[in-house]
């Protein structure tokens, strides 16, 4: 059956366990990065840009060696540098921080950015930057001080830039200044940066760190070397094992069917081991099938522009879980599973059957996926509810290697919003291309982007956030996820139900 925090059940006999039943994990946190920020003058009106550059695209950072210590992007502050929201008690209050210098003269960030930290507790982005003419480069920055930024009396910021001769300072060798989607994944010593390239058509290319950052040495394919035709952007994105092999996923789009739709398939690549594997684009077939992307507009207020993709891979490497949105047989854009595991002979093959599990009826998009140390697979991602004008953002959990899941919304908000708050004046862009969950042990941590909803006054200092697109900060633990409470599992078997029926969730 599926949960969520609405309480909706399936069947009438089953909707009597609902309120025992443990559909949010244990330690829910959800909490609005604009409105809990202190003091109140690092959210001041001198600094805005406009309302949606609060939570566009926001990324998450979780530094392993103190968890206390969280990072969250978004576009409220830039050009030529950026910013970054800090938390040092867990997530719970944030402030801004100014860290971020442009990576060369004339070159100003951010455009996309995504950050990670080392097990050494070093934070890393890598970003988007572009120039004047309108080139566009990735660059990896870096600081080993997150509080530090010179602002409001704290000491300098130490952020610092890889150099890499002949190219600018740019890391992407073979981007040719036509780069775009830049995605980040470490392990151990080891840092990956993906990528796209565009001239003639698209590459998908990894750039790799041997030295945490040091230096760039490695740049590499992982479509089909060369440029190939495409009709979406194929939303590049990576995961790592503690091996230190990389698993990439992107879409290809091979034609288009109406205005904003596409026929994408997608791929998949562990380092390049199936680049060159067939004559198409390369990689692994995952699926493929009609899908929402640029041209169309989720909820009424986003563009897809950066295609519907995730990948997350145990640390041993033994699961490869992959998310992709396409259309079910109504038309509906919703989000699929695909795992795939070793073949017997080194490769990798993927189990038959790929789940869906977004609500029936409801466009998904912006997935993202992690897996926690003890094996949880945690998906956020949001769906839009025609009926009611609802854009909800949804938590769903599977302990049992995505076979089925448990789906709970954590957030809900609309465009007009609640009374006395306007609808969003832009309906192009108000949510990005993405947003990301990760995962510290069996702590799941993440971002999305939503409406703001805080509205409170401190000393004459008035935080109303409900107006702007804001990140958002969960933080969930995994140690209790899709068990039952006791209470309900006496009641199940009180009503002659069996322990086999906590089994029964319906294949989403």
């Amino acid at each position: 059956m599926r949960l969520n925090s609405r309480g909706a059940c399936c069947i009438a006999a089953a909707s009597l366990l609902c309120c025992g039943w443990s559909a949010r994990p244990a330690q829910a946190q959800v909490v609005d990065v604009i409105g809990s920020i202190t003091p109140f003058n690092e959210y001041s009106s001198n600094f805005v840009k406009t309302y949606k550059d609060w939570g566009n695209e926001p990324f998450i950072a979780v530094n392993p060696l103190n968890t206390n210590q969280v990072v969250v992007s978004g576009f409220g502050y830039g050009s030529p540098g950026a910013n970054y929201y800090l938390s040092t008690d867990g997530g719970t209050n944030w402030g801004a921080r100014f860290a971020v210098s442009s990576p060369i003269a004339g070159v100003t960030v951010p455009n996309d950015q995504v950050f990670a930290f080392d097990k050494n507790g070093r934070l890393h982005a890598i970003m988007l930057g572009s120039d004047s003419s309108g080139n566009t480069n990735i660059y990896h920055g870096f600081t080993d001080n997150v509080n530090n930024d010179g602002a409001f009396g704290r000491p300098a910021s130490t952020w610092a830039w890889t150099a890499n001769a002949g190219q600018s300072n740019a890391i992407n060798i073979n981007g040719r200044s036509t780069a775009d989607q830049p995605w980040i994944s470490i392990s151990n010593n080891t840092i990956f940066a993906a990528y796209d390239t565009f001239t003639t058509g698209v590459e998908e290319r990894i750039v790799k760190s041997i030295d945490l950052g040091a230096t760039f040495t490695t740049d590499f394919a992982v479509s089909r070397n060369g440029q190939i035709s495409t009709t979406v952007n194929p939303g590049l994105r990576i995961a790592t094992d503690a091996a230190g092999n990389v698993y990439s996923i992107f879409g290809i789009g091979t034609g288009t069917v109406s205005a904003g739709v596409e026929t994408v398939t997608y791929r998949l690549n562990r380092n390049q081991d199936f680049t060159n594997s067939n004559a198409g684009p390369g990689g692994l077939l995952i699926d493929g099938g009609n899908s929402a992307q640029f041209g169309s507009k989720f909820a009424n207020i986003n563009q897809l522009q950066g295609n519907t993709t995730s990948i997350a891979v145990t640390q041993d490497g033994s699961h490869v879980y992959c998310v992709y949105g396409k259309r079910d047989v109504n038309g509906v854009d919703r989000l699929y599973l695909a795992e795939f595991h070793d073949n017997g002979s080194g490769g990798l093959i993927e189990r038959a059957n790929p789940i869906i599990f977004s609500p029936v009826g409801q466009a998904a998009a912006l997935p993202s996926i992690t897996v926690t140390a003890n094996g949880t697979i945690a998906i956020e991602y949001d769906t839009f509810n025609a009926l009611n004008g609802m854009i909800d953002i949804h938590y769903a959990t599977s302990s049992d290697n995505g076979l089925t899941t448990i789906d709970t919304i954590i957030n809900s908000f609309t465009s007009p919003g609640l009374p006395n708050t306007t609808a969003f004046p832009d309906a192009n862009r108000m949510l990005g291309d993405y947003q990301f969950i990760t995962s510290v042990n069996d702590t799941v941590y993440g971002t999305f982007a939503g409406r703001g909803n805080v509205n409170t006054n401190v000393g004459g200092n008035i935080t109303d956030t409900r107006g702007n697109i804001d990140p958002f900060f969960f933080k969930f633990s995994t140690s209790a996820v899709n068990t039952p409470e006791p209470g309900s599992l006496a009641l199940l078997f009180s009503l002659g139900l069996g322990g086999a029926a906590l089994l029964r969730r319906r294949r989403r």
